[in-house]
């Protein structure tokens, strides 16, 4: 499974449990951090705040080995794939995170050699991201179907995917996997933000300052 190649730094095994994370470009820790990337990706601020994002801040408060696989612009769809890629490797004493992220994306085929990639529509009227290898009437029709069929029905798809991770944590809560599904969509906005932090910038996702609070905010669920 391609998914579990261990391509992240802080994967050596510091105990005989792990912290898994799963979700979107706010679990990823995207743009102070560029280790889910599998291309050249120059992480914004020379990689000064790569370990203040949350998923590390909870891996090692718990000294359990960090494994996260959450990638900027994933759906709720690919997350869920990724988390069911491995279900198979988590055991008693492991703790899971997973995200749940806006309805607007969607998982397309790319290129064969490549694999599937998520393009991006957000309720705001966000362009989708490139999809050039479908050419002009394959995007047309990629666009056509997240701004006319998803997005007017995004409360039904976002309950569907939702409802599917939710099944997935609880089950693991169940067999002695603590598992905490956050909304990124519901709560990820409640905390400080890079454009907030610095204003030079209009980024919307979370600064070290908001990675902090998310950290400490989560801490009980896990005891």
């Amino acid at each position: 499974m391609n998914i579990i190649k261990e391509k992240l730094s802080g994967t050596t095994p510091q105990c005989d449990n792990s912290f898994w994370f799963f979700g979107c470009s706010f679990t990823a820790g995207y743009p102070l951090c560029n280790e889910w990337a599998d291309f050249d990706f120059k992480s914004f601020y020379d990689g000064k705040y790569k370990n203040s994002i949350y998923p590390k801040l909870l891996a090692k408060h718990f000294d359990l080995t960090y494994r996260n696989y959450a990638t900027p612009g994933a759906s709720n769809q690919t997350t869920l794939v990724k988390l069911s890629n491995c279900l198979q490797l988590m055991k008693p004493g492991d703790k899971v995170w997973v995200n749940s992220t806006w309805p607007g994306r969607l998982p397309v085929p790319s290129e064969p050699k490549n694999g599937v990639v998520d393009v991006l529509m957000m309720t705001t009227g966000d362009e989708t991201l490139s999809l050039k290898d479908w050419g002009d009437d394959g995007n047309d029709l990629i666009t056509a179907y997240l701004s006319e069929i998803i997005l007017p029905n995004d409360k039904i798809v976002y309950h569907h995917w939702r409802t599917a991770l939710f099944d997935v944590t609880t089950h693991l809560n169940s067999i002695g996997i603590k598992a905490y599904l956050w909304d990124a969509m519901d709560k990820g906005h409640n905390y400080e933000l890079i454009r907030d932090w610095d204003k030079d910038s209009d980024d919307a996702h979370l600064s070290p300052n908001g990675h902090q609070k998310v950290f400490e905010d989560s801490i009980e669920f896990f005891m």
